[in-house]
């Protein structure tokens, strides 16, 4: 993990206080560090506001929502994806993610047809369902 340093004023003659994050010289604070953290959906909470947020947002929603529900799959709300598509599959199976259409679909890279999720998508939307599909 790689440190960020915040500039305040100017870096000459700065001590660390410490171990910790603050930086100072003989006129008072001059900088603060911050660990230089990626974002990992493996640290989010498997909740439908959080799959919405970083998977069904930009991906799932220009062709499934309440006015386009291609197929019959519209995942704008959270009743809704516990709803059948147009041949007869379940979208959502709380606790079982073989048995729900948007995890199958995905998993497989059939869908979105153009832009495939990552396979940490995949690893988040099928741990949201495996967990129970919880809405917050």
């Amino acid at each position: 993990m790689g440190i960020r340093i915040i500039l305040l004023l100017s870096l000459s003659s700065c001590l660390p206080v410490g171990n910790g994050p603050l930086f100072f010289n003989e006129k008072g604070l001059i900088g603060l560090q911050i660990p230089n953290q990626e974002f990992s959906l493996e640290n989010e909470d498997a909740t439908y506001e959080n799959v919405v947020k970083y998977i069904f947002k930009d991906k799932c929603l220009g062709c499934h929502k309440a006015d386009r529900d291609r197929g019959g799959v519209d995942l704008s709300s959270y009743d809704k994806v516990f709803g059948y598509s147009d041949y007869f599959q379940p979208i959502v199976t709380k606790g079982d993610p073989d048995q729900s259409g948007v995890y199958t679909e995905t998993a497989r890279g059939s869908m979105p047809p153009r832009t495939p999720l990552t396979d940490e998508e995949v690893a988040f939307l099928e741990r949201w369902i495996r967990e129970g599909a919880k809405e917050k």
